[in-house]
Order: structure tokens, then sequence, then C-alpha cells
């Protein structure tokens, strides 16, 4: 017997199927293309930022290396800290490493500008010349009134061996050196002592009238080479004119009225004390050591001491950074962050060595350079 299987019916093709519309699935594409998007975003942002910080931290090089002095604001920003701008380049240059590599360059180049001119970072300028016999070595050191830790500074004086030490801010204090300075010529007013184990004299104080201060004292001191001219100074500090600032000052104007003329007078005070050192020099050799207040690139700085070296730019490296060694919490411990203690050669010396003490001593770390006489 046989058996007849009946056709199944058609019902046409065979239908698709099913779109699956699961919440993941549906998601999926539109996050993707949402990431890609903020991938242009971000690095569109760190491409302008990029270029925005370089521009930033060159006009702070111009502010700090060329206008100076001769504006309010950017005399105040050369006594601020100045590695804290390279923090943007820094963020960035890490930032466009992953995101935007075609702009490390760019964050390398800030970076660098704020490391080298912006910083003061010193090479010396030329070659350096080997200390001749008659060499010395001069030390000048602000001691706070030895209200810091001046045996470590006693300890930085036995290590150099100062054939010619300029002391400031030595009103008191100084009795922490006495075996230093046992068996040597002092000559000690107000707030300066200079000091040798060779004969000094003093040949004049200088005043600075508008300030109703003491300014520098100028000595003799008898080297074996022959006499020189050793002036010790301390100008003032503009510490009092920018405490007249705000926050608000450059939209009200508050302050700078009284940073303006202080700084004009401080112009007044250099000129001078220039003035005061060649009248005074009796075409000896002359040295000019001490606390100047005012950063290495100054523009009063510079132009009130040209036809003298600057000793550390003529043989220091680095930063040479001397004050202020003591600071609060907001800033790390025995780290300054300004140059503003320097000594200052006459044509007739040749520069060899120069560099700064690194304790903390005194809220200010001692300079020294070694020098000799080309001619006496």
């Amino acid at each position: 017997m046989s058996t007849t299987l009946a056709p199944r019916p058609t019902s046409g093709p065979a239908a698709p199927p099913p779109i699956r519309t699961s919440r993941r699935s549906f998601l999926t594409p539109r996050r993707r293309r949402t990431d890609v998007a903020g991938t242009v975003r971000v690095d569109q942002v760190i491409t302008w930022l990029s270029v925005v910080n370089l521009v930033g931290v060159v006009g702070v090089m111009a502010l700090l290396c060329m206008v100076s002095d001769e504006w309010w604001l950017s005399a105040a920003l050369s006594f601020l800290p100045r590695a804290p701008w390279g923090i943007p380049a820094l963020v960035l240059l890490i930032a466009s490493a992953f995101r935007a590599p075609w702009m490390i360059l760019t964050n390398a180049a800030a970076l660098l500008v704020v490391a080298a001119p912006v910083m003061g970072f010193t090479t010396p300028a030329a070659a350096v010349p080997p200390a001749r016999d008659s060499a010395i070595t001069v030390v000048s050191s602000n001691i706070q009134f030895g209200s810091g830790q001046p045996l470590k500074l006693g300890m930085e004086f036995d290590r150099l061996h100062p054939q010619i030490l300029m002391l400031q801010e030595a009103h008191a204090g100084t009795e922490t050196f006495t075996k230093q300075l046992a068996g040597w010529s002092v000559v000690h007013v107000g707030e300066f002592l200079v000091a040798s184990p060779h004969p000094v004299r003093l040949i004049e104080e200088f005043r600075f009238e508008p300030f109703e201060r003491r300014a520098a004292i100028l000595c003799e001191v008898a080297l074996p080479s022959g006499p020189v001219r050793v002036c010790d100074t301390h100008l003032n500090t503009p510490r009092h004119a920018f405490g007249e600032l705000h926050w608000h000052s450059p939209l009200t104007g508050a302050g700078i009225e009284a940073v303006t003329e202080f700084f004009a007078l401080r112009k007044q005070e250099a000129a001078e004390l220039r003035r005061f050192v060649e009248e005074g020099s009796a075409g000896l050799p002359v040295l000019i050591g001490g606390d100047f207040n005012t950063p290495a690139f100054s523009s009063t700085l510079t132009t009130t001491w040209q036809g003298f070296t600057n000793t550390f730019e003529a043989a220091g490296f680095g930063y040479g950074y001397t004050s202020p060694c003591n600071t609060d919490s907001r800033w790390p411990h025995n780290t300054p962050w300004v140059r503003i203690d320097h000594i200052f050669a006459g044509p007739e010396w040749s520069v060899h060595e120069a560099g700064i003490g690194t304790t903390d001593g005194s809220d200010h770390r001692l300079i020294y350079s070694v020098v000799s006489p080309d001619r006496i």
C-alpha cells in the first residue's frame, strides 16, 4: 500500500529575520560616533591652548627681559616665582603626546622659553680664564640680623676661605663669626660689615636721602697685589610698595602710582650709587657686592652698571637664585626663586668663578666670586 503525501501549501518567499532592536546594539554605533567627535574636539582644544600658551610665555619673556622696571606690572612679575609659568606647557606637552602629537614641538618650545630666558638660566658668555696666583675669593651675604641659622653661614665661609667678606643686615648676629673673623681687619658701620685678613679702612658712606637710609659703604682693602676699593651695598626693597597693589589694581589703578613712584626713586638711588662708586674709586680696581634687591634682568640693574661685569653672568652656571630661602608653607623651604644679590667687578678684574651658597643660614643665599686684578 502506498501513501501519497499531500504537497505543503506554499506561502511565498521566506520572511527575513527580525531586526534586533536591543538597547546595546542600538546604542553602540551612536556611542562610537560620539567618541570620534569627542576626540576631534579634545585635539582642537589642545591645539588652541598650546598656541595660546606659547604666545603667552613669549609675552611674559618680553615683559620680564625687555620691559622690566619700565612698567609696574612687569616690575611686580619680576619678583614672583617664574617656574609656575611652565606648568601649563608641561601639562599640554603630556596631553599632546596622547591626543595631539603635532603640538609636541610647540609645547616643548614653550617649556624651553620658560626654563631658559623666563627663569633666567645663565651660562658663561665667554671662555672663563683660569685663576691666577693673585686671584681672591669675594663673598657677600645678607645675614638677616643673625636671626636665621648663622652657624650654617659660618661653615660656608670656612669652605670658601674668602679674602674679602661683605655682610649686609649685620646690625646683629656677627658674634657667630668670631672664629672666621679672628685676626681679621673689620670695618663695621650700621648694617654693613667688610672684613679681610688684609688691612681694611673705611673711605666713605653713601646715604640716599629720599629713602632716609644708609645704602652702602666704600672701603679700601690692601691686598698683597695692591689696594682695591670695595663697595658693600644694600638697596631698598620694593616689598612695601608692592604691598599697595591688590588683585583689582589693573582695573581700579589702586597702588599703581605708589609702585611707579617707588621704582623711579630706585632708579635714582642706583644712579647715585654708581656715581658714588666712580667718584670714590681713586683709579683703583673696584668691586661692588651686596643685596641689590633687584632681579638680574632688571633694566635698572643692567643700565646702571654698564661697564661693570656681573660676575655670576660671566662665570656662573644655572639660575643662581639667592632669595627667599625661608618661605611659608605655600612654597618649598630653602628653594629661592629670584637672584637679587650680586657682585659686580670693574673692568680691571678678570672673573674666574662665581656661584651661590647652598644652605638656608639666612633668608638669602650667599654669593661668591673668584677674581683677580688685571692691573693695580
